[in-house]
């Protein structure tokens, strides 16, 4: 990251990444970033009085300790309270409506979700910027009742990054409600499902549809809610020229690693299987797009 501070504002300036990460915030919020670090991005929004409050934790003392003599050299003091904490176990009922949280992992971020329940934290948006395993989490949060309103999907440094916007789900989320996943082979009561399903998977869904039989193809509902979950169904609904550059790359990637592990894949079927689908999905979103 550049701290460098611009001399007209006194903002420190943020990667691309964490801008986007900053931008996706709503006005006027109070919020918990989670995983801090140096704190620049709370920073960033008091400094740009896009927030009320922050709450600025991490597990770490030593990123803790900086970003608390960050928030004391831009004299945010007032707006800005640092909190150790590991992900949300220190965050009170009512004391931010917005979460941040990026850079991680998408298993580390599904566990911070996962351990201390946002809806009774009075949570209501969600900024996340996972690095790894970003099908699942996304599957995760539409399990769960966190509906993806907004996706950007940026390059930057030679690396691909989703940061995603999501609201928690009150009033259509319920834990008896059945899943949102359709039958394994995409049939039967799959079709029923989508009325379980986020709006903005709704939606995707609906244009995958309707581009797949305009080109005379038809896609099981299973392979419409997995090319959703991969791939994001804000990203679907609009995508742009660094996702049709992510998916030339992950094809390449792709094949690379096929063409490696083929002549012993009975000791690699899992993988094998998995870069399989991973293939075939991108092969698909190349073709609809």
């Amino acid at each position: 990251m550049n701290t460098k501070e611009s001399d007209k504002n006194n903002i420190p300036a943020l990667s691309k990444r964490l801008k986007t990460v900053a931008d996706m915030v709503p006005c006027k919020s109070r919020i918990a970033d989670v995983g801090t670090d140096h704190g620049f991005v709370p920073i960033y929004l008091a400094k740009s009085l896009r927030i009320e409050h922050a709450i600025a934790m991490d597990i770490r003392k030593g990123p803790l300790e900086r970003a608390k003599q960050h928030v004391i050299e831009y004299g945010l003091t007032d707006l800005i309270e640092t909190r150790l904490s590991d992900g949300l176990e220190k965050l009170c009922e009512d004391e931010a409506d917005t979460m941040i949280c990026a850079g991680m992992g998408g298993p580390l971020m599904q566990k911070i979700l996962s351990n201390k329940d946002v809806r009774a934290l009075k949570l209501k948006t969600l900024i996340l910027e996972p690095q790894s395993e970003i099908m699942q989490f996304r599957s995760f949060l539409r399990e769960n009742g966190f509906e993806i309103t907004q996706e950007e999907f940026l390059l930057e440094d030679g690396k691909y990054y989703p940061v995603i916007k999501a609201i928690v789900n009150y009033d259509r989320y319920n834990e008896d409600s059945p899943k949102q996943c359709p039958n394994k082979d995409g049939t039967g009561d799959a079709a029923k499902s989508t009325s379980y399903l986020p709006k903005s998977y709704e939606k995707a869904i609906e244009k995958l549809k309707d581009i797949s039989e305009d080109q005379k193809a038809k896609l099981t509902d299973e392979t419409l809610l997995r090319l959703c979950d991969r791939f994001g169904p804000c990203i679907i609904m609009s995508p742009n020229a660094d996702f049709q550059t992510f998916l030339v790359h992950g094809k390449a990637v792709c094949d690379t690693i096929l063409n490696k592990i083929s002549d012993v894949k009975n000791s690699h079927t899992k993988r094998f299987e998995q870069v399989s689908m991973e293939l075939s999905d991108i092969k698909t979103a190349l073709w609809l797009f």
